[in-house]
């Protein structure tokens, strides 16, 4: 129900944001983390394995393959976005992105690795067929899904001259469909998982 309702409003709601402050997009996720943060800390207690020495949920966490992963993905992104625009392919800016990337990708590859069971993404989740299949799946579903997503609020916004906000009001016929048919698809898959 959560994801219904924020996918029929956010549209709206980015709207308004994009037209009057959209400096705002950049800050409207910080109070939704920090809440969350704090929840976490809070209310959240792992389970322990039987015998093992209790360990606080902040040592549980790859804070070092984070610090690896997250560089990593910073510059291949601005690669993509500035290769051909900001600066030529060719440029020492986007190769030296692009080859950053391929190093830290390797060292955070390494990292999960060393440390096994207790990585960030742990190396033995992945060996399953049925787990790669599933990342493979959700790849390209959603590389398809999210296109039409992003991209009709801007064909509104430049082809049929909308406001912000009225794009998000125009893109609310698609979003209903997708919403009703998660449901749907939901209660109908629920009984036949068991």
């Amino acid at each position: 129900s959560l994801y219904a309702l924020g996918t029929v409003v956010a549209p709206i709601i980015g709207g308004a944001l994009a037209e009057y402050t959209w400096r705002w997009c950049f800050l409207i996720n910080l109070p939704a983390g920090a809440v969350t943060v704090v929840t976490l800390l809070l209310f959240f207690h792992p389970p322990q394995n039987t015998g093992a020495q209790r360990v606080s949920f902040l040592k549980q966490l790859d804070l070092i393959g984070c610090a690896l992963f997250i560089p990593s993905i910073i510059m291949v992104m601005l690669a993509l976005q500035w290769g051909g625009g900001e600066y030529p392919w060719d440029s020492a800016t986007v190769i030296g992105l692009f080859i950053g990337f391929a190093v830290m990708i390797a060292i955070f590859i390494f990292w999960e690795c060393y440390m096994g069971d207790q990585a960030m993404i742990p190396i033995v989740l992945l060996r399953g067929r049925s787990t790669m299949l599933s990342i493979a799946f959700a790849f390209l579903f959603l590389g398809s899904f999210v296109i039409p997503v992003y991209y009709l609020p801007e064909w509104f916004q430049i082809v049929k001259s909308a406001s912000p906000i009225r794009s998000g009001v125009m893109l609310l016929p698609s979003v209903c469909t997708q919403v009703f048919g998660s449901l749907v698809s939901g209660i109908l898959g629920k009984d036949r998982i068991y």
